[in-house]
């Protein structure tokens, strides 16, 4: 089985989450990404870098107005 893991998900740190309405620390750290891709190794998966094909794979199977609203949700 391949592992497929793309470099930028280490820029992926996000300080907190909701929970009820509450924000929480987030345990979802770029530190984590070792400690998970060590077993999948350990697990003898197969690592492959991805391939970023831009967002008309995305927009083929997606709303335009869905789109906008991740493109946006983080401003509201």
């Amino acid at each position: 089985m391949k592992l497929l893991f793309d470099k930028r998900q280490r820029h992926h740190d996000p300080r907190h989450f909701l929970s009820s309405g509450a924000p929480k620390p987030n345990p979802e750290q770029p530190a984590r990404i070792d400690a998970l891709l060590a077993g999948a190794a350990r697990a003898g998966l197969e690592r492959a870098e991805v391939t970023d094909h831009g967002a008309a794979p995305i927009a083929a199977v997606h709303t335009g107005e869905y789109l906008a609203f991740l493109r946006t949700i983080f401003e509201r």
